[in-house]
């Protein structure tokens, strides 16, 4: 259970950073078209932060499958650096446990 714990949290701290980053810049990217089309008279300037709140769940719906693959494959990646996983398998732990236990 403390290995359980200790992946997840792992995971879930690589996944919160990643989905931020990804979601800061594709939240960017359509915010300035939306600002260029308010610009051209083509949309109300009152209703940008609006649209931008009703895009936000299909823009996670994208970034959070994306996040939890890299968030697993940098916590991993970590654990192998620091010579954790080394440790891990010295105690028994199989990399199928751990791979079920991700």
């Amino acid at each position: 259970m403390i290995v359980f714990r200790y992946l997840s949290r792992e995971v879930l701290l690589t996944l919160s950073a990643v989905s931020a980053v990804l979601l800061v810049f594709i939240m960017s990217g359509r915010f300035i078209k939306y600002l260029a089309q308010a610009a051209s008279g083509a949309l109300d300037p009152g209703v940008l932060f609006l649209i931008m709140g009703f895009r936000l769940p299909g823009f996670l719906q994208v970034i959070l499958p994306l996040g939890l693959f890299l968030g697993i494959l940098m916590a991993y990646g970590r654990l192998y650096l620091e010579s954790e996983m080394t440790v891990l398998a010295a105690t028994g732990m199989s990399q199928q446990r751990l791979l079920a236990i991700t």
